[in-house]
């Protein structure tokens, strides 16, 4: 495939007219049930009206079924083999002519998920090893959900083992509670966010009762409580260990582009002769292939833009007139009498467009990036080893000439991202640029978080389920949210970088809106409230809800469902139909985000709520099959991102929930029995003894206070940071983490074995707190200032033995644009390599690949095509 020859405008032309052909032999067995439904459905007019020289709906199923879900090559025709010499399944590019079959669902081993990319590939280890912890953990936390559902913790066991009352089943809710005097509490000390009082009664009489617990915490549950956390700890953390070591053998598996290439990402502005780039880096290795990329981001925006509104004018065409690219002008009076107003209108921005574009050309345009490419592994380490240098060296005159690109110029070089990540037209945005897109777009998810509380908190006034529902709800609109957001503001140079942005927002919205808003807007003593709109039944609520609805949702695709058995029956012609039918969007991210929450939930109340372990496992397995039969039968072709998403997940969001996990568990023992009341030691006044009978929550409640109980007295329970001192002042980490010495003289609320287990588990809040810090910021120093100093962008992975051109998937850096409204990307380049460099394949072979090029949409001069308007590629082969 060459740049130098011009199709003619006939070729031209018939990429707007152009069918889909059937070049499959697909038997009923081999085909998806949906389009088994879609063949039965179609013998009704009502559901597809077949016409003479129409669209075939099967054709437009053979595309979602060859280009847009996964195959491979039946196995007794491959011959690829893994490390462990067992036989893996090789993956068939889209649109592959040679036999192939979908992945099974059920037979797939998890090891080929990797051929999907490396996140992906970790993320079904992940869940499957988490989910096993968290079941592990679940049946070490036994005796405290047995202990939970005993009279010893609360006297009513039969209303504890009422299945039908999931919510209550191995959780802290307390039952034993009676209404005591309390001659000393003030009403501002019981009241609410919304100022109503919560557990407070002042009588007609004056006389002040409020509601206290009498469940307690011992000694062998803290124990439990502990051991499990160690195990969990150790656990997670040889996880985060062995899935790096996990990261490295799937890229060893999958050999790609990007194990043989290197980015140059400060090119000199004028250097665009890739000869002159080929002549500098083959003293590192044999060159196959150089990529030299253009800023013309607004040219090919405004070409996009056009072959929009001329198919836009074909879509107006009455049925039975053939389209003309090369006549525009009388195709206005070929089409649909009501249309042709609208057709003139669109053929004058057409021709607006056109000279838009004219005066681009006049433009000088620069280098922003080069991709060079190498036969072997080797050549790319060796120019690694001599170009990737820490940032403080390359304004160091120590580097001599040879190594520097025109003997002036210190490169920034870097391994190269798989083709299919870049993003082609946010390669030249400044750094100034990025970070203020980035600010904006944070300012606007934190706006997301305010409203979402808002919400759940007056939903949850209403009905606890009714706030679950809303929690889930939201859970799925906002990454939708989230992801608009960071596509239409954000500018990514990667897919990588903009899946790691979408996952720490919709991650950070999620934790907050899953559980952190719960407690928030919970008042603290309704935290092992008995009744239904409390903080457990809300808690439980949200498990029950991610563990239904939110697997129901993703498995009905009502989007995808909507797209191929309605609106594409209806599409006026073949390409409009297929474009119906690209398959899901895949974000990885979202699907880390998933597992994380389901974590984050789990261990955040595990100390009320030791049920949500095999809460957590339960939603974990079900997201295993659930993505998995996802992936491989509803999502179409994703880019390969990396593992920029699992290395935040290991390094930054793990430590974090581990974090959470000692944080919550440790603060919520030391605040049994949440009541906040504590002892004087001093028995009631004669006023108080008797029968006592008033009104609270709109019910009559009756009490006895006899001459021998004691009064008791307003104390905070909640030792966190930031909570309100009873001489007016804020709590702050100077009292962190909660050990029993902090708690004022008088003021003492806990039992003797109480005491000891929150020694206990704050010093482990404190040793999660360091570990946590300790890697996290790691991470964070490797990741940034440690690249002043140490070269960080060096593979780790073992060097292959395989060249470039031996791959049986060889994908060429080669700028792409993809466009809704259209079966296959446009080009945005001159490409002098051959067609399998193409990471997409057209088979209606009757057409060249240029079509799909829009260089070639302007007849340019012999002088414009030396102005270097767009991106070159070239291709010198192995020889």
């Amino acid at each position: 495939m060459g740049g130098s020859e011009e199709p003619e405008d006939e070729a031209l032309a018939e990429i707007i007219n152009e069918e889909f052909e059937i070049p499959f032999d697909d038997q009923p067995k081999d085909i998806t049930r949906g389009r088994r439904l879609a063949r039965f459905l179609s013998n009704f007019s009502c559901y597809f009206q077949k016409r003479e020289g129409g669209p075939s709906l099967d054709a437009a199923w053979a595309y979602f079924e060859h280009y847009a879900l996964p195959r491979h090559f039946p196995m007794k025709t491959n011959t690829r083999f893994s490390i462990g010499g067992r036989p893996n399944m090789k993956k068939a590019e889209g649109g592959e002519t040679k036999p192939t079959v979908l992945y099974s669902i059920w037979s797939t081993p998890e090891r080929e998920m990797g051929d999907f990319g490396i996140s992906i590939g970790l993320y079904f280890y992940l869940v499957r090893v988490l989910g096993f912890i968290m079941f592990i953990a679940g049946l070490m936390q036994i005796p405290n959900i047995l202990y939970f559902a005993s009279e010893e913790y609360g006297q009513d066991l039969v209303d504890r083992v009422d299945f039908g009352n999931y919510n209550k089943i191995g959780s802290a809710i307390c039952t034993d509670n009676a209404w005591v005097a309390c001659p000393t509490c003030q009403e501002d000390d019981w009241k609410s966010l919304s100022g109503k009082l919560l557990n407070f009664v002042n009588t007609e009489k004056g006389l002040i009762f409020v509601l206290r617990n009498y469940c307690t915490i011992r000694l062998r549950e803290g124990v439990v409580a502990f051991t499990t956390m160690v195990f969990v700890i150790i656990a997670c953390f040889l996880v985060i260990n062995r899935s790096g070591k996990r990261a490295i053998t799937l890229d060893e598996n999958e050999q790609t582009t990007s194990d043989y290439s290197v980015e140059v990402f400060n090119p000199p502005t004028d250097a665009y002769d890739v000869e002159e780039w080929k002549e500098f880096f083959s003293k590192y290795g044999k060159v196959d292939c150089v990529t030299v990329v253009i800023d013309n981001e607004k040219l090919v925006k405004v070409l996009v833009k056009r072959r929009q509104l001329i198919r836009n004018i074909r879509l107006m065409l009455v049925k039975e007139e053939v389209f003309d690219h090369t006549d525009l002008d009388s195709m206005i009076e070929r089409c649909k009498e009501k249309k042709q107003n609208k057709a003139r209108k669109t053929l004058e921005k057409i021709r607006k467009l056109e000279e838009r574009a004219n005066k681009m050309t006049e433009k000088k345009l620069d280098v922003s990036e080069v991709f060079v490419i190498f036969e072997r592994e080797e050549g790319q380490r060796a120019a690694l080893k001599d170009l990737s240098l820490p940032y403080l060296r390359r304004f160091g005159c120590c580097l001599s000439e040879e190594k520097k690109f025109r003997g002036k110029t210190v490169l920034t070089v870097a391994e190269a991202r798989e083709p299919s990540a870049i993003r082609w037209n946010n390669l030249d945005e400044s750094v100034f640029v990025k970070t203020i897109r980035l600010i904006i777009s944070y300012a606007i998810v934190l706006l997301l978080i305010l409203g979402a509380a808002l919400v759940v908190y007056l939903v949850g006034q209403k009905n606890a389920t009714y706030a679950a529902f809303a929690i889930s709800g939201m859970n799925s609109i906002v990454p939708i949210i989230c992801k608009i957001i960071t596509q239409g503001i954000e500018s990514h140079t990667s897919e990588g970088s903009k899946e790691a942005s979408i996952y720490i927002k919709v991650t950070i919205f999620k934790w907050v809106n899953t559980a952190i808003i719960t407690t928030i807007i919970t008042p603290f003593v309704f935290s092992i409230d008995q009744t239904s709109d409390k903080l457990i039944q809300k808690v439980s609520a949200i498990f029950f809800a991610e563990l239904v609805t939110v697997p129901i949702i993703q498995l009905l695709d009502i989007w995808g469902t909507i797209q191929r058995h309605i609106l594409g029956p209806r599409a006026p012609d073949q390409e409009s139909m297929d474009t119906h039918f690209g398959g899901a969007l895949l974000l990885i991210s979202l699907r880390y985000c998933e597992l994380t929450k389901i974590l984050f939930l789990a261990f955040y109340y595990s100390a009320i709520f030791p049920m949500g372990f095999f809460w957590a496992a339960a939603s974990l397995g079900i997201n295993y099959w659930v993505d998995k039969f996802c992936i491989l039968r509803k999502y179409g072709p994703s880019p390969a991102v990396g593992e920029q998403v699992s290395y935040l997940s290991r390094f930054y969001f793990f430590p974090l929930i581990l974090f959470f996990y000692a944080f919550t568990t440790a603060y919520n023992y030391s605040r049994w029995p949440f009541d906040n009341t504590c002892d004087t030691g001093e028995g009631v006044p004669n006023d108080y003894v008797g029968d006592h009978e008033f009104e609270y929550d709109s019910e009559l409640v009756n009490t006895t206070i006899s001459q021998n109980d004691e009064a008791v007295q307003f104390c905070n329970q909640d030792m966190a940071p930031g909570q309100r001192t009873l001489d007016g002042g804020v709590k702050g980490f100077s009292h962190y983490p909660p050990f029993p010495k902090y708690v004022a003289a008088g003021l003492q609320w806990m039992t003797g074995e109480q005491q000891d287990v929150t020694i206990l588990l704050s010093w482990t809040l404190w040793f999660m707190t360091a570990y946590a810090g300790l890697v996290m910021g790691w991470s964070f120093l490797h990741s940034t200032v440690f690249k002043l100093v140490v070269s960080v962008n060096r593979p780790d992975t073992i060097e292959s033995k395989i060249g470039f051109s031996e791959l049986d998937d060889k994908f060429g850096y080669i700028p792409l644009v993809k466009v809704g409204g259209f079966r296959f990307p446009f080009l945005a380049c001159e490409v002098d390599a051959p067609e399998e460099y193409l990471n997409f394949q057209d088979n209606n072979e009757v057409h060249p690949y240029h079509k799909h090029n829009l260089m070639y949409d302007l007849h340019l001069t012999e002088h414009q095509k030396n102005e270097h308007l767009f991106s070159v590629i070239k291709a010198y082969g192995p020889e």
